[in-house]
């Protein structure tokens, strides 16, 4: 599999192949864009390619362009409903015809509808031994707990940045990205938002666009007022006002590194500014303040008045 990161799962499922362990249904949990379909798919093929004899390398073709009929690849980015369900169960229904298995990969299961999952439930309540159901979500509280204790559960956990360098350091479209270092660090760990800001550099110059105003937060450029209306923007979703705090926790990563590499390359971007404007101290004691604010958002204490207080806070550094 060519996987960045997560290397103890593709050797788990790979010995769950070796070893003809095939369970009949998995349930894969972690971020959007860490790479869990892909690795879905990846195993799906592995362990079709496994038993067939002719062909192999233009079933493993298909695979990888979701062409084969014992793969199906369900993906919707909006409500899944209780048709698509029955249609997904009237096609999982048939005999495999150029495999031992028929796999079966269920993209954002968290946007099941509660009739399409019970349905979904009555169908791995009666498992057909050729078929292999993997459901992928980023949100594990949204389903059904019946569904979760019927399926292998699998967690995917960000990649680290120096696995994400060596395995984007080897891609050719990666080596053309003059931004690559930069866009592994503001990725969180994710490779696959990586290869979509490849894809599209201008999408990339939109997230450092926003970074450069979430900079200004907790610079002097910005007054009290300014950091006020800058957290407005966040404070009405706990999700949303984590995702700032981690961005605030990225740029003081970056400002750190930028301060420790400008003595020695001189090169000048983004963060040089907060670099040349902030003492190591300072930054550790904003590294503080931010993670103490993270603590207070998983309390469920008001998420406005967190970002209000920490506004206050930085205004005092």
């Amino acid at each position: 599999m060519d996987i960045c990161g997560h290397q103890k799962i593709v050797s788990s499922l790979r010995k769950i192949i070796q070893n003809n362990h095939l369970g009949h249904a998995y349930l894969f949990i972690g971020p959007p864009k860490i790479g869990k379909k892909l690795i879905a798919q990846n195993f799906a093929k592995e362990a079709i390619c496994k038993k067939i004899v002719t062909n192999k390398k233009e079933v493993c073709r298909k695979i990888d362009q979701k062409a084969f009929s014992d793969v199906l690849v369900f993906e919707n980015d909006s409500t899944i409903k209780i048709n698509d369900i029955r249609e997904i169960q009237r096609e999982m229904s048939f005999t495999p015809m150029n495999s031992p298995y028929k796999f079966l990969i269920l993209d954002n299961a968290e946007n099941l509808t509660e009739p399409a999952a019970n349905s979904l439930l009555k169908f791995l309540e009666e498992p057909q031994k050729s078929v292999v159901i993997i459901l992928i979500t980023s949100n594990l509280d949204t389903i059904l707990p019946t569904i979760v204790s019927r399926c292998v559960k699998i967690k995917f956990l960000p990649v680290s940045q120096g696995e994400m360098t060596k395995y984007f350091s080897l891609d050719l479209n990666a080596k053309k990205f003059k931004y690559i270092l930069s866009a592994i660090m503001l990725s969180h760990g994710h490779p696959g938002q990586v290869i979509e800001w490849i894809k599209s550099p201008e999408s990339f110059q939109e997230k450092m666009e926003e970074i450069r105003g979430i900079a200004k937060f907790f610079s002097h450029q910005s007054d009290l007022k300014e950091k006020f209306q800058k957290v407005s923007e966040f404070s009405e979703d706990r999700f949303m006002a984590q995702v700032f705090l981690n961005e605030l926790t990225l740029i003081c990563q970056s400002v750190l590194l930028k301060k420790v590499a400008t003595a020695k390359d001189g090169k000048k971007d983004l963060f040089s500014f907060l670099a040349e404007n902030c003492s190591l101290e300072q930054i550790r004691i904003i590294f503080q303040k931010i993670n103490y604010y993270k603590t207070l958002l998983l309390r469920n204490i008001n998420t406005k008045l967190i970002l209000e207080n920490l506004a206050l806070d930085l205004c005092e550094k």
